[in-house]
């Protein structure tokens, strides 16, 4: 510890002869209303854990009553503009979980009209183990790897699930490229760095307490009436 403490820029000899700087405006959260004012007054207290008790103040977020609302709140006019990418560019659902992200992503494609091709995984081994079942293979699932049955129609939204070709095509791109899923939703994490004109939060099914992701979700978004959240 002590060696890569020595390491470190600020353990340099140019270190106090270095000028300063530190931010003072968040550009995400530059409010032009007395409104967004106190989103964003409210929004630094709830990341620097001031609030307390985590209780939604008013003027923080559009509350639902289910999960079919949410999903009509965020892609509202969908039929329209299924096939419309720059509708889906700025608006998605984050949850804490990739179950409920995959359930979210099925009822937002669901909506959709357009013909259906399915894509299946491989699910047999090169070496004869007759002691695992296929039915084992297809009920893997991992954050990095699609899911057995890959269900896609024109016009749906997907993302790169692993990095490829950095900085093309990296994990949590929306790219036309293997291996994908479904994006109309995503995790908090993988939300992270990315500002949505429309943002739509799922809390009924699990905490999401841990490093800060209640923040980072509804930080997503510049205007509070651009928040969705159900929380059950």
């Amino acid at each position: 510890m002590n060696d890569e403490l020595e390491y470190c820029i600020k353990s340099g000899y140019f270190w106090d002869d270095l000028l300063k700087l530190e931010l003072t405006c968040n550009v995400r959260l530059k409010a032009d209303d007395a409104e967004n004012k106190i989103f964003a007054k409210n929004l630094l207290a709830l990341g620097r854990g001031e609030s307390g008790p985590v209780k939604l103040p008013e003027k923080f977020g559009i509350v639902v009553e289910t999960r079919k609302e949410l999903v009509d709140k965020v892609y509202d006019n969908l039929e329209e503009n299924h096939l419309n990418a720059s509708y889906f560019k700025k608006r998605a659902t984050i949850s804490p979980t990739n179950d409920d992200v995959d359930r979210i992503n099925l009822m937002v494609y669901d909506k959709s009209e357009e013909p259906e091709k399915v894509y299946m995984s491989v699910d047999t081994a090169m070496e004869e183990l007759t002691d695992i079942q296929t039915s084992v293979f297809n009920a893997i699932t991992s954050p990095s790897l699609p899911l057995h049955m890959l269900k896609l129609k024109v016009g749906s939204v997907i993302m790169v699930m692993r990095n490829i070709c950095p900085p093309k095509l990296c994990n949590g791109s929306r790219r036309k490229q293997f291996p994908v899923k479904l994006s109309y939703a995503m995790t908090i994490n993988k939300s992270q760095g990315q500002t949505f004109d429309r943002c739509g939060i799922l809390l009924d099914s699990a905490q999401c307490f841990a490093h800060g992701q209640l923040y980072v979700a509804c930080s997503r978004v510049t205007r509070w009436n651009s928040l969705v959240i159900y929380t059950g």
